[in-house]
């Protein structure tokens, strides 16, 4: 989840495992909600709470932790898209609806992505006016694997990007990449695309933080840089690399 702007196996489970130890504060981060207005808050805060019984439901997938880009391309399976009986959208404009499938399209060429959304129940795609979450406003908020939530009235490009950072929260749920992300790898190889707490730094709240912690915003952030920059590839290598080999790529 992330604040409204106007308001202003490998390390994976070593990284997870530490979390493990500060299991408080990082639940308060999360139902705190002080993200970039994508919602992903409370599904770290659900995700840490079982995360004792559920290893794999609270991994899920981040930095797989490989060093240099892969030269592996991957081709998208079409330009566009269905998204019926994927994803079900209501209280949206036509406008909205319309900016919606085009984002999720980006993401639903790539065979591994589109995983995702074809083993389990559709999501819903809900819009709300004056969407907040614990006394703040928010873009976006997702509690669990089969729901997004959005305000109303975002501009296309905000609403763009803030439906595909919240699918990467939902690929967390529902996939199992996360298990093998190691932030402290990708960090290692890629220092630059960091901020000093962690987080990608395209993360609005990079230099702040917030949000259902640093390990989830920044693989939910790869998501949508991986999808949405095309400099993503050449100025963050090797986390480029990783989310194509194991996120968007189809694996066995």
């Amino acid at each position: 989840m992330e604040k409204n702007q106007n308001q202003g196996q490998h390390k994976g489970l070593v990284d997870y495992a530490n979390s493990l130890l500060n299991l408080r504060q990082g639940a308060s981060l999360a139902l705190r909600g002080a993200a970039t207005g994508i919602g992903s808050t409370a599904i770290w805060a659900t995700g840490i709470a079982l995360g004792a019984l559920f290893l794999t439901f609270s991994i899920a997938t981040f930095f797989g932790g490989q060093g240099a880009a892969s030269e592996v391309t991957t081709t998208p399976l079409e330009n566009t898209q269905d998204i019926s009986n994927l994803f079900n959208i209501t209280g949206a404009t036509q406008t909205e609806i319309q900016t919606v499938s085009d984002a999720l399209s980006l993401g639903l060429s790539f065979p591994g992505y589109k995983k995702n959304f074809t083993a389990s129940d559709p999501v819903s795609i809900v819009f709300e006016q004056n969407l907040t979450w614990d006394g703040g406003s928010v873009n976006g908020l997702v509690l669990a694997g089969n729901k997004i939530t959005v305000r109303s009235g975002l501009s296309q490009d905000k609403l763009k990007y803030t439906i595909l950072h919240e699918t990467g929260h939902l690929i967390i749920f529902r996939g199992r990449a996360y298990q093998q992300y190691s932030l402290s790898d990708l960090r290692q190889a890629d220092p630059d695309c960091y901020s000093p707490l962690g987080y990608l730094k395209t993360y609005p709240f990079a230099n702040t933080g917030g949000g259902g912690g640093v390990p989830v915003e920044s693989f939910a952030e790869s998501v949508s840089q991986f999808l949405l920059n095309r400099n993503f590839s050449t100025e963050c290598p090797s986390t480029y690399s990783w989310m194509l080999n194991n996120v968007f790529r189809e694996t066995q």
